[in-house]
């Protein structure tokens, strides 16, 4: 199976047009699961899209993170709740792929991270502490060229239901700060 894009998988649906207002979550998926996000003839990212009134778009560009192969995934919907369903189906999707744990890889803008991680990284122990799920903030020369300067990734690790919950808290905070 290939993880070509089917061409409408990339272009706003006509329904959905961006707005100022929209909400934009971006995460990293290894290159492996694109191809099971994106479904056969595009009918898996469709149904994403459909039941969680979001846009899924998928870079064609690879980034390598840690000598392995991802793909920007950008989920835009009107609200973070839309958002974050879409990205449950998706970490539910790539969980089936794995083992028993899910693996989320999340880009925060670079200027957050020392807000997030907290003084002696009481923030970020704190979010672990609620999630049950690992956050782990990437070192700033880890970064790709292409993202070295504006965004870093934070990779949270745990079950499907602890990545969600630690999504959401980062994105509560970051949202809380921005």
């Amino acid at each position: 199976m290939t993880d070509t894009l089917p061409p409408n998988v990339t272009t706003p649906s006509p329904k959905r047009q961006k707005t100022d207002s929209d909400c934009v979550l971006n995460i990293l998926v290894p290159r492996t699961n694109v191809s099971m996000i994106i479904g056969k003839q595009g009918a898996q990212v469709k149904e994403i899209q459909t039941q969680c009134t979001a846009h899924v778009q998928i870079s064609k560009e690879a980034t390598y993170v840690n000598g392995e192969e991802c793909k920007r995934l950008s989920i835009t919907s009107g609200s973070m709740e839309n958002n974050t369903a879409a990205q449950m189906m998706i970490v539910g999707l790539c969980e089936e792929n794995a083992a028993l744990s899910a693996t989320l890889r999340m880009l925060v803008p670079h200027t957050y991270c020392s807000m997030l991680i907290g003084k002696k990284g009481t923030s970020v122990n704190d979010l672990m502490a609620k999630s049950n799920a690992r956050i782990t903030f990437s070192k700033e020369q880890e970064m790709p060229p292409e993202l070295m300067a504006s965004e870093r990734m934070v990779t949270l690790t745990g079950t499907c239901d602890q990545v969600t919950s630690a999504q959401m808290l980062i994105t509560a905070k970051v949202s809380e700060i921005g």
